[in-house]
């Protein structure tokens, strides 16, 4: 097999995987929004994270400050499980400490899949998974665009 058909070979399993990724967590994502256990937890705390955000040429970068909330939920075993929203804010803190906040999580792994529920949730599960799946998709059609597969 010569080098070029080596490569977008790789390419195409490349995106293959990146598919198959994407499928697993848009999957998971949604059986939790679906079918996951409903609970009322506590905001606890924010950790702040910056970051230096690049906004274009001629533009430069700055420093962005997300803020992610700390929810705690009681299992119903009566176990405290303390966990890190991945639905950050970039405007600082949205609500007080000690807010109620409605948590979903899956039973099997509380601490692992723990989310604040709401339409944000939602957001949350696209945004993970659309990027991945234009990857897949750009990676898949071009490569099998050079292997002469699609004409």
């Amino acid at each position: 097999m010569p080098d070029s058909q080596l490569v977008w070979s790789g390419l195409f399993g490349g995106g293959v995987a990146l598919a198959i990724v994407a499928l697993f967590r848009g999957w998971q994502g949604a059986r939790l929004m679906l079918s996951g256990t409903r609970t009322v937890g506590t905001l606890s705390r924010y950790t702040i994270e910056e970051h230096r955000q690049w906004q274009g040429e001629g533009r430069g970068s700055e420093d962005v400050r997300l803020d992610y909330p700390h929810v705690t939920f009681t299992l119903p075993d009566g176990t405290p499980v303390e966990f890190r929203s991945r639905l950050q804010h970039m405007i600082g803190p949205q609500a007080p400490i000690g807010t109620s906040m409605p948590v979903l999580y899956d039973p099997r792994d509380p601490a692992g899949t723990a989310e604040i529920a709401g339409p944000r949730a939602w957001f949350a599960v696209v945004f993970r998974v659309v990027p991945l799946t234009i990857v897949a998709i750009a990676l898949i059609v071009y490569s099998a665009r050079a292997k002469g597969w699609l004409g």
